[in-house]
Parts: C-alpha cells; sequence; structure tokens
C-alpha cells in the first residue's frame, strides 16, 4: 500500500485532506474488518498505521514537519 500526498495548486494541504477526513472517521469508529480477497495482515496493519498518523496530524492542525514522528508514535501503538 503506498499513501501519496498531493498538494493542489492554491489550496493548502489540509484543504486537500478535508475531502477524505470523512471516510477516514467511519473507518476509524468501526473495528477493521477482516481482508478479503488478495488483502493480507499487513496491509491492514500499514491502513492501521496511517489513520492513527492522520489523526495525531489532524490533531495538530497539519502543522507541517511532523510527518516521520507521527508515522513512528502511530507504529509504536499499533504494535502493541
Amino acid at each position: 500500500m503506498v499513501l501519496e500526498t498531493t498538494t493542489i495548486k492554491g489550496k493548502k494541504p489540509k484543504d486537500s485532506l478535508a475531502s477524505v477526513a470523512p471516510a477516514i472517521k467511519t473507518a476509524r469508529s468501526r473495528k477493521l474488518q477482516q481482508p478479503t480477497g488478495s488483502s493480507s495482515a499487513i496491509d491492514d496493519k500499514l491502513l492501521h498505521i496511517a489513520v492513527t498518523a492522520y489523526y495525531k496530524a489532524e490533531s495538530r492542525g497539519f502543522e507541517p514537519g511532523h510527518e516521520i514522528q507521527d508515522w513512528l508514535e502511530a507504529e509504536a501503538e499499533v504494535v502493541q
């Protein structure tokens, strides 16, 4: 699973993420479901880490420069 971020000319990164935030919040409110098809447990773990890191960034107002710290903290939480 590869996560990419892009900026739209004239818009802040926070604005571009606003459209996916409701979907992420919905996914977070439900328990992660068992994968179907070719998805693996690793993909689920990465998704969980990504969602957790997203919420860490959101709580800080998406202030840039903390992406790696957010990811590593999220990873530590998910692995436990």
